[in-house]
């Protein structure tokens, strides 16, 4: 696996080996990234339930000011170490900004809630790709734990089984409304936005799928 475009392309990435961590396909990873890009601006990027890190270094790679990784597994947080390493070393090798970096072990939604003081704070992108089994249960957990931790208009992506794609569009709330959805094959990308305002307010919930 490789960083597909910016100033890290090209970058080999380490994937744990195993059942448990199930990487993000390129297919789906680039049409992730050419989805968030009208909303990436010049924030940060959070990756949660990161495994490599692919996604979070791909964004920084595009321009994302930095990101923070929230992971559970030993052996995904030993590779996601590797390449943040790998990613400051090609910075560094071309004289540019280093980018920040923060890596957290931990369950979600508890590990959210040591971003509280982080300066990457507010982030502006959101990504989570959960075990499937689990997505819906803890895509709830992180949209309900992330409104003090995301700025105004911040975008939320869940990748999960095709399946469960109904289930995720519940998840509309005052704070977050759906954007889209879009099905590769077995797998679903779903886009929530943040609302402006009061995240307690009577904010619309419009969506197209």
């Amino acid at each position: 696996m490789r960083i597909q475009a910016g100033w890290a392309k090209g970058t080999e990435l380490a994937v744990p080996k195993g059942e448990l961590t199930r990487p993000t396909t390129a297919k789906v990873r680039a049409a992730a990234i050419n989805m968030l890009a009208p909303y990436m601006a010049d924030g940060a990027f959070l990756d949660l339930c990161a495994g490599s890190g692919a996604m979070g270094l791909e964004a920084v790679s595009r321009g994302a000011s930095g990101a923070a990784f929230i992971e559970l597994s030993t052996k995904a947080l030993s590779c996601l170490q590797t390449n943040a390493a790998e990613v400051t070393r090609r910075a560094r090798a071309q004289q540019l900004p280093i980018p920040q970096l923060l890596v957290i072990p931990g369950e979600l939604p508890q590990a959210i809630g040591r971003l509280q003081r982080n300066p990457l704070a507010p982030f502006a992108t959101v990504f989570i790709d959960p075990p499937y089994k689990q997505a819906v249960a803890l895509a709830k957990a992180a949209l309900a734990a992330l409104p003090d931790l995301t700025m105004d208009g911040a975008t939320f992506v869940v990748e999960s089984a095709a399946g469960d794609g109904p289930e995720l569009a519940k998840q509309e709330s005052a704070v977050w409304s759906l954007l889209k959805q879009r099905a590769y094959g077995d797998t679903m990308l779903t886009i929530f936005t943040k609302n402006a305002g009061n995240p307690d307010g009577d904010a619309d919930a419009a969506s197209s799928v």
